[in-house]
């Protein structure tokens, strides 16, 4: 699926926007505080509801105005078209549509478009706690096997339920049921995550040295509890501690994307900089293990390309993009910044100035 065509109305400083895409690289300029960068914001929102820049989806809708609304029209391999859109008020009320049809659940969006965004916040998938890289992990998976996101939402209730239960004090017999249920589902959803971790790691390698060639990486996934001993087990041991906190404490909730060099966190041994170029490898990674498994191009949203990286590793990024013919969005304060490194005109390039989308013929 590419993008053909992208709408956006009274969403952040941008009151109308129609924009016809093409694959490759639609280049988006203007000064900061344009909206340029609400243009991939919205993208983003209508993927997952959620913004990469705030926690406040109200703040989302322009100051005057009650409701925004995002579309997005997609076409196949086979030229047949999908329209997805939602309309979100102040109230909170949001209304999903797939092809004008009511959808309840974000997933019935999300499966239409498979965004990566590289922003300057997505850098925290290594600087923050461990949710962001479960997200990461949990994404790839969700764009290559459609019965996991069901797993994943069981397994999230079975959670909840088992907290609950924990705060009402429930004795060890009592809890051995939904222990076991509990266990169940944790060792599925921790099958895929491994699987999906090591085919990740295959795809890693080369592009990663295209990125840090000085380094060696390990990359390991760890499961949220001890590993030598079965979850089911490990929940009976520490059911005291869970009972008085109310909370499970080992389980796949807890666990993480490990990255070391030479033993160490690769946080304690990289720069900011590098670290950047490690996230640039690691969503491309995903991009890459998409279309091989799947032949679906992930969508990539690219925020202020040439503050994040330097001439050389903006080129090595665009070069990798349009090798895995991935659809790009990407954002720049100064055109002739992407321009001078690209070894051909972007597909598409759009102005934005004070709200005001224009596009260069």
């Amino acid at each position: 699926m590419i993008i053909k065509r992208y709408t956006l109305n009274h969403f952040r400083n941008i009151k109308k926007a129609d924009l016809k895409l093409e694959n490759g690289l639609n280049l988006i300029w203007g000064v900061n505080g344009s909206g340029k960068t609400a243009l991939l914001e919205g993208l983003h929102f209508l993927n997952t509801g959620r913004s990469f820049r705030t926690s406040i989806s109200d703040h989302l809708i322009h100051h005057d105005q009650t409701e925004c609304t995002l579309a997005a029209e997609l076409t196949d391999s086979d030229q047949q078209t999908t329209r997805i859109a939602l309309q979100k008020s102040k109230r909170h009320d949001i209304e999903m549509r797939v092809n004008h049809t009511k959808v309840s659940k974000w997933s019935e969006l999300a499966r239409w478009i498979p965004i990566q965004t590289i922003s300057p916040e997505s850098f925290a998938l290594l600087l923050e706690g461990p949710k962001m890289r479960r997200a990461f992990i949990d994404w790839g998976i969700f764009y290559q096997y459609p019965e996991y996101h069901k797993l994943w939402s069981i397994q999230k209730k079975l959670l909840k339920q088992r907290n609950a239960l924990l705060k009402q004090q429930k004795s060890q017999q009592e809890m051995l049921p939904w222990n076991q249920q509990f266990a169940q589902y944790a060792e599925k959803l921790t099958k895929y995550r491994k699987s999906y971790i090591n085919s990740l790691n295959e795809a890693l390698q080369g592009i990663i040295d295209k990125f840090l060639p000085q380094f060696t990486f390990v990359t390991e996934y760890h499961l949220g509890w001890d590993k030598n001993y079965p979850i089911a087990e490990v929940l009976n041991i520490q059911y005291e501690r869970d009972k008085i906190t109310g909370y499970t404490h080992s389980g796949p909730h807890k666990a993480d994307l490990k990255i070391s060099i030479d033993g160490r966190p690769a946080q304690q041994v990289l720069s900011r900089g590098q670290l950047k170029l490690l996230v640039c490898a690691l969503k491309l990674a995903q991009g890459v293990l998409l279309h091989q498994e799947t032949r679906k191009h992930a969508l990539f949203l690219i925020d202020d390309l040439p503050s994040e990286l330097d001439q050389q590793h903006r080129l090595v990024l665009l070069q990798q993009l349009k090798a895995i013919g991935a659809q790009q969005l990407v954002t720049t304060i100064e055109p002739k910044a992407m321009t001078n490194v690209l070894s051909q005109t972007p597909a598409k390039v759009f102005h934005v100035e004070h709200g005001q989308v224009s596009e260069h013929k």
